[in-house]
């Protein structure tokens, strides 16, 4: 499945400056059409023609200019997110070639784990790092998506206990729902409900563990 949070391709052509950024529109693809999916986005938003192929093989693509100018892929410092699905390098630019071969396999079958995160709740020392994104969100727990891609519901299996990051009194409490490859929000279409219960001293924690 290509979504808002994996679709998006940044590139450069010779002679120019600009970063181009090739959205590929959203929806779910095989190994035969993501490709002129791709080649469709990077053609719309350079200034050349780009056709692109799947080696079975390496299980990687060939992207490839038809129109006298090289390119060079970017990273995800420079705006790409198709980093698992497609395999664009995630840290590091491409050289400017014109033809060139993704650095990653293609997964399109991969399902990621959803993240409910938080920078006030501290999740017993889990905190998630991917390469080329610094992050200090404490991960509270890690949902796997439906068939649809959709996560219906999460219940916590034991009596996991969040505390404040600090030791603190908080004011307020903070959550971020976030795609686990990239660390990136969620945007979701239906609310998102968090029910947590609340303890205001240690002796409270101490007899629900014992319960």
């Amino acid at each position: 499945m290509i979504s808002r949070n994996n679709n998006k391709i940044a590139f450069v052509e010779t002679g120019s400056p600009n970063i181009l950024t090739a959205e590929i529109p959203v929806g779910t693809y095989d190994s035969t059409s993501v490709l002129a999916a791709v080649g469709a986005a990077m053609t719309a938003a350079g200034t050349q023609t780009y056709n692109v192929s799947y080696n079975d093989t390496t299980r990687r693509l060939l992207i490839s200019s038809d129109g006298g100018r090289t390119f060079k892929l970017l990273s995800g410092n420079h705006g790409s997110s198709a980093f698992l699905q497609l395999g664009v390098d995630k840290s590091n630019d491409s050289g400017y070639y014109s033809s060139i071969t993704l650095s990653n396999v293609m997964n399109l079958s991969a399902s990621q784990p959803v993240l409910l995160t938080s920078r006030t709740l501290n999740g017993n020392g889990s905190v998630i790092y991917v390469a080329g994104i610094d992050s200090d969100i404490n991960v509270l727990c890690s949902m796997n998506p439906d068939s649809f891609g959709d996560v219906i519901t999460w219940t916590n299996p034991d009596t996991h206990i969040f505390t404040s990051e600090d030791g603190s009194a908080l004011s307020s409490v903070d959550f971020q729902l976030v795609d686990s490859p990239t660390l990136r929000a969620l945007k979701t279409n239906s609310p998102v409900v968090v029910t947590l219960g609340v303890f205001d001293d240690a002796l409270d924690m101490i007899n629900m563990n014992a319960a």
